[in-house]
């Protein structure tokens, strides 16, 4: 005969914390101490009230804890405003489904922004973005430009505003994987201070908040001047190609979350894009020459912003 045990719950009572992240606002509803303290470790800096602006969502992710009924073994459980809800064993599991919630939330949810699937720097006032597909080394290479004195806006979003076509950072904590963390640190990038995690799909990673870097490590919101698609190829020299406004349009919108919202709003934004910026494909490999290349990159960009800041007539008083 089965036996049905009791359902376990958390005893304490849930508490609730507001974290604003760039234009996102994450509240965490959660009784477990270790999950609260391990959030509050990665975005202590961000906590306080929530935005009042119509463009700042607040996303709701509650966290507890529940013993099965079935086998007797104890599960947290991740629940937040989509429909996706997230059940594993391992507390090192809990973080980064905590932010693969949140992720979906602003993917389906996020208003005023187009949010193309990139990581976003900036570099002397520039917005540099570099779409591109899961392993396509976003993550690694942002954390290298980061350590070289970049600023950091994201390794999962880049958000433009709809009406101006900003890149607005949204500074999650950088998910560096396994894979990359020996070459990170051989580079200067203090991986060692990271908290260590495990994801069933990418096993062990480390969760970075950008102040690992330097206090000062944050982007501010600016005008998106350059545009690079990576592509991995360990080992290799980089190869830069230039690319067209009109083929970079085109692959922006692959990567476009929310293409259907948009429509075609979404192409007139990402053609603004192309037009103010200069567009590459680089095939990264070796990664200190990669980020010699980025260096280069930027600095074409700036010249041609300050350029065509220069040739701008100049409106005299009558």
């Amino acid at each position: 005969m089965l036996k049905i045990l009791p359902t376990f719950r958390n005893t304490a009572p849930e508490t609730e914390a507001t974290y604003q992240i760039g234009p996102v606002a994450v509240r965490l509803s959660c009784a477990i101490p270790e999950v609260v303290d391990a959030y509050r470790a990665l975005y202590a800096d961000f906590a306080g009230p929530a935005s009042s602006s119509d463009a700042t969502p607040l996303f709701t992710v509650r966290v507890f804890r529940r013993r099965s009924r079935w086998t007797g073994l104890s599960h947290y459980h991740i629940e937040s405003d989509v429909d996706d809800k997230f059940t594993v064993r391992r507390f090192t599991r809990v973080l980064p489904h905590i932010e693969g919630a949140v992720n979906l939330c602003i993917a389906r949810y996020m208003p005023k922004h187009l949010l193309l699937h990139a990581a976003a720097l900036t570099r002397n006032g520039i917005g540099v973005i570099l779409p591109g597909g899961p392993g396509f080394g976003k993550t690694t290479l942002a954390a290298a430009l980061t350590a070289r004195g970049w600023k950091y806006a994201s390794d999962e979003f880049a958000m433009i505003d709809d009406r101006r076509s900003l890149l607005v950072p949204y500074p999650k904590a950088l998910s560096i994987k396994t894979g990359s963390f020996e070459l990170l640190q051989s580079d200067g990038v203090p991986v060692e201070s990271a908290a260590c995690f495990d994801r069933a799909d990418k096993g062990a990673i480390r969760l970075m908040p950008a102040r690992a870097f330097r206090n000062d490590a944050i982007a501010s919101s600016s005008r998106i001047g350059l545009v690079v698609f990576p592509t991995l190829e360990p080992g290799c020299d980089p190869i830069v190609t230039p690319m067209s406004q009109a083929e970079a349009v085109f692959e922006m919108s692959r990567r476009c979350f929310n293409l259907l919202r948009y429509r075609s709003r979404a192409i007139e934004i990402l053609a603004d894009v192309a037009r103010s910026a200069c567009c590459y494909r680089v095939r990264t490999g070796d990664l200190d020459a990669t980020c010699d290349v980025m260096n280069r990159l930027a600095g074409h960009a700036a010249a041609r912003r300050n350029q065509a800041e220069s040739e701008k007539p100049t409106m005299h008083a009558a």
